[in-house]
């Protein structure tokens, strides 16, 4: 009887070890082949908003296999005028009035500077002085960040942040837009390597005389001026029914004339128009300085030339703002923009985001 026990003992412990290697081996083949995950960069882009993906802390480095081909950041990052919309709300919004020599200003040029560094810039503060109404000294600044190019020669791209003193204006649209998209696009280009050398500018004192962007060019050498391409001008880019590309005539065109052509097959809404010449007449925005000074313009806007005194200066139809002006009024601000033309804010950050990543990214000569 122990005899058969001490048998069926063996029997047991040996079929129960063939089934422990057995079970050990069947793990071994059996490990489920893990369904490919999507890299960190795309984990973290879908785990937080479109702005916060783009941000130093969370970019992350590339996977150790590149794909087969490069791809850019725009295609896999946030939709375009999403990184936008939040500077826009930020400067209109949390800061407000920016009437150039206060306080708001001041705080304008702190964030933008700040918001350079997160980037990854080294931006530069360009500081300049100015009489003011009363005859006292009033100080305002550029703020400058450079994205190096495999080319010396520079593309510059600007708006002015400064909003109009009359009104009431928080400058919603004229101008915390433009620098909105400007920012948008140094945001994106920080992680690539652009063809051309991009200089990115936010200007003071556009409102009282241009002043930032005078400045600007004041400072540049003859050789410097020889060596830009391009200088892309936004300003004033939600309120108008339209959105539209000037910019200089002739050979020095070119840059405009391919924007107008990319714009098409890009189903944007971006059009020309002849009645601005590029001449001294419509000097009236940031582009005159560098105009003035031999350089090629693109200059984007929006507003209808089909109203008022069809000159431009009217944006919209005139029951809506002040006969038809939102800029320099008590309706340049978020909200009324918002309620009265829904959708349009979003519409004009997306289109004009876009392009600029086009002519920045795309464009050569």
């Amino acid at each position: 009887m122990k005899r058969k026990i001490l048998i069926l003992s063996c029997l047991l412990i040996s079929c129960l070890g063939c089934s422990l290697v057995n079970g050990l081996v069947g793990f071994t083949r059996a490990k489920p082949t893990l369904e490919k995950q999507p890299t960190a960069a795309v984990q973290a882009t879908n785990s937080m908003t479109a702005p916060e993906a783009l941000k130093p802390e969370n970019r992350v480095s590339p996977t150790d296999t590149p794909p087969a081909a490069p791809v850019k950041a725009a295609e896999t990052g946030p939709t375009f005028g999403q990184p936008a919309r939040v500077y826009l709300e930020y400067l209109s919004g949390r800061i407000g009035q920016r009437v150039d020599n206060t306080i708001g200003a001041r705080q304008a040029v702190e964030y933008i500077r700040e918001q350079f560094t997160q980037m990854g810039y080294e931006p530069e503060e360009q500081p300049f002085s100015y009489e003011d109404e009363d005859g006292g000294k009033a100080r305002s600044a550029n703020v400058i960040a450079v994205k190096k190019g495999q080319s010396e020669r520079q593309i510059i791209v600007g708006a002015h942040y400064d909003s109009a003193a009359d009104g009431g204006s928080l400058g919603a649209d004229d101008n915390a837009s433009g620098v909105a998209v400007v920012m948008e696009a140094a945001e994106r280009l920080q992680t690539l390597e652009p063809f051309y050398t991009i200089k990115f500018v936010a200007f003071g004192g556009e409102e009282v005389d241009l002043l930032g962007s005078a400045y600007y060019v004041s400072q540049m050498t003859r050789a410097e001026k020889d060596n830009t391409l391009v200088y892309i001008n936004f300003d004033s880019l939600l309120a108008g029914n339209k959105t539209y590309i000037y910019g200089s005539g002739g050979e020095k065109g070119k840059v405009r004339n391919w924007a107008l052509e990319t714009a098409k097959t890009l189903s944007l809404n971006l059009q020309g128009q002849p009645k601005f010449s590029g001449g001294e007449e419509d000097d009236y925005s940031d582009h005159a300085a560098f105009r003035k000074a031999g350089i090629p313009f693109v200059y984007f806007e929006a507003t209808d030339w089909a109203l008022g005194d069809e000159d431009g200066w009217t944006q919209v139809d005139p029951q809506y703002g002040d006969n038809g002006e939102i800029w320099h009024t008590q309706y340049d601000n978020l909200t009324y923009l918002e309620a009265t033309f829904p959708g349009r804010v979003n519409d004009h950050l997306s289109q004009f985001s876009t392009i600029l990543y086009h002519i920045l990214t795309d464009y050569r000569e």
